[in-house]
């Protein structure tokens, strides 16, 4: 006899809500292995400086803010199906497009070129998440949002996993360059395969037939009222991407010098820090609700200042520490964003609201790498250059934990 919990556990596998997971599952893909190895590929094997590598993410975070709130209101009026397929298939060109320049151009133009092809390849992941975010907020019942999106946080750092434990072999069998460029391979040949499957299973559910009816009658969204409906919050969002995105992106470079850490060594660490964020995405999903989410976000906020300290203590035990609530904090936060934000605001105008939220993300995609290479203008040994960078990461976070306190309620859009 098969048992309900089994039946439930078959129809989750046959429904929308296991392609969506499955979207988040596939994006992370990609995301992990352009950012652990493309960093240290575009400077270590390319040439690139520390410097180049942040503008990378300034100019690619420009793009999104100058078009963020324009696609968001794009995509609630031609629908989420054709933007989320457009941008799926410019994120796979362009990942793929990155491998094809590191193996068949001539090395004098692999520097300008990769640069391009990593600035699309993260506009077409931002178009994928705004998307992603709609279909959750217009698509999935709203009872049970709020566990989705810990779903999904789970599902986007099991991803993760999924993509640096196929990539070790790969390493360590073509150790340096070659091994790092066949990454790119991996990363489009997983999410070629699996996006369409996801997608398959999303576009088996419809959106709300009402909320074209309510968008019509919706209040327009302009940043005056946001800022003074949600100003201290966006505020907060913005610190925590700024600390989130920043680290991320400059760890492998921080591990390499401050602790000489070899590739596959490194591998292992982020390993670690992504099963902890996929432990942490599980707890948002069994926890995190609109109700607490403000909660959560203080707890998370305040772990990832703790995090980062405990990064710059030059010891091992304490590294592989930080590491785990890093990553929980990560897998935490993540969700509890998304559920915060979403209590401010209805179904309606759901792109519009995202679409503005990945202008907030973005924005801090140009603050943070400039905060990040402040200490490199001062000091000149790039020891001490990472160390105070990291020092300004866990200040940011421990201001986002006060400023939370700040808020009483908001009001909703």
């Amino acid at each position: 006899m098969i048992t309900t919990t089994q039946n439930n556990f078959k129809n989750f596998f046959k429904s929308s809500s296991w392609g969506w997971c499955l979207f988040d599952f596939a994006n992370s893909i990609p995301a992990v292995i352009g950012g652990i190895y493309f960093a240290k590929w575009f400077t270590e094997d390319v040439g690139a400086s520390s410097i180049a590598f942040n503008l990378l993410f300034f100019v690619s975070a420009i793009v999104i803010i100058l078009s963020g709130k324009w696609v968001g209101k794009r995509i609630d009026t031609d629908g989420y199906k054709f933007w989320i397929k457009l941008s799926s298939g410019i994120t796979f060109i362009a990942i793929f497009s990155l491998f094809l320049t590191s193996q068949f151009l001539p090395k004098v133009v692999i520097l300008p070129i990769s640069f391009l092809f990593f600035v699309i390849f993260l506009f077409g992941y931002q178009v994928s998440r705004i998307c992603h975010n709609v279909y959750l907020r217009g698509v999935i019942p709203e009872e049970i949002q709020s566990k989705m999106s810990g779903l999904g946080t789970a599902a986007n750092w099991a991803g993760s996993i999924t993509g640096i434990g196929l990539t070790i072999p790969v390493i360590m069998v073509n150790s340096g360059t070659l091994g790092r460029e066949l990454t790119f391979l991996v990363a489009s040949i997983g999410y070629g395969i699996l996006t369409p499957i996801s997608l398959y299973f999303m576009f088996l559910s419809k959106p709300n037939s009402n909320l074209t009816l309510l968008a019509q009658n919706q209040e327009k969204i302009t940043w005056k009222s946001l800022l003074s409906s949600i100003g201290i919050l966006l505020l907060i969002y913005l610190l925590l991407f700024d600390v989130m995105a920043t680290v991320q992106r400059n760890l492998p470079l921080y591990l390499s010098q401050i602790f000489k850490m070899p590739d596959n060594t490194q591998a292992l660490g982020f390993l670690l820090i992504l099963f902890s964020a996929m432990v942490g995405g599980f707890l948002a999903a069994k926890s995190v609700q609109y109700k607490n989410s403000k909660a959560w976000l203080i707890r998370s906020s305040l772990l990832l200042a703790f995090s980062i300290m405990l990064i710059t203590i030059h010891n091992n035990v304490t590294l592989w520490i930080a590491f785990i609530t890093a990553g929980l904090s990560y897998g935490i936060m993540e969700s509890s964003i998304r559920v915060n934000f979403m209590g401010t605001f209805s179904p309606v105008k759901a792109g519009e609201n995202f679409g503005i939220l990945a202008v907030v993300e973005r924005t801090s995609g140009v603050i943070g790498p400039l905060i990040w290479i402040i200490p490199f203008t001062i000091f000149s040994d790039n020891n001490n250059s990472y160390i105070f960078s990291m020092y300004l990461m866990a200040l940011i976070s421990f201001v986002a934990f006060l400023l939370l306190f700040c808020i009483k309620k908001v009001k909703h859009l």
